[in-house]
């Protein structure tokens, strides 16, 4: 028992120098594309109006890191988030971790890209999560103007 204890007390103290580090590292804020749970009210339907089925979630700090990729039609990024930001926001849902909360996200926001998120990587210490990091993409003719 006195090893786990000594694990979690480290864990919780990389989750919260994950924190600082993003922050002292100028990491900035992305936004969280999350759907929204609610009936359809037929009333609403018949008048052709709907509620918004998605809530964009700030979350901060984080840092994007541009990851070229050689011979590739989509620009690649990964996403560093702290996982106790993450799962302030999984535990106001009620969603049991922040890795799950961030696998039924629809979408990430970077300033005006919207990026589509390929996969969810945890790193613990010990047995605690400290940081997430997701491999999002944006599609090249998605961005491009004509």
């Amino acid at each position: 028992m006195a090893n786990n204890a000594g694990f979690n007390g480290a864990g919780t103290a990389a989750a919260q120098a994950a924190v600082a580090m993003l922050r002292v590292q100028g990491g900035g804020q992305v936004r969280l594309l999350l759907p929204i749970p609610f009936e359809a009210d037929a009333n609403l339907q018949a008048l052709g109006l709907a509620l918004a089925e998605i809530e964009e979630v700030p979350l901060e700090p984080a840092a994007v890191r541009n990851l070229a990729e050689a011979n590739s039609k989509a620009t690649v990024y990964e996403l560093l988030i702290p996982a106790k930001v993450v799962q302030a926001v999984a535990d106001v849902r009620q969603i049991a971790s922040g890795a799950d909360l961030l696998r039924m996200a629809r979408g990430v926001v970077n300033g005006d890209q919207r990026l589509t998120v390929v996969s969810v990587t945890t790193d613990y210490c010990g047995a605690v999560p400290y940081l997430y990091r997701l491999r999002a993409m944006e599609q090249s003719d998605a961005s491009s103007e004509g």
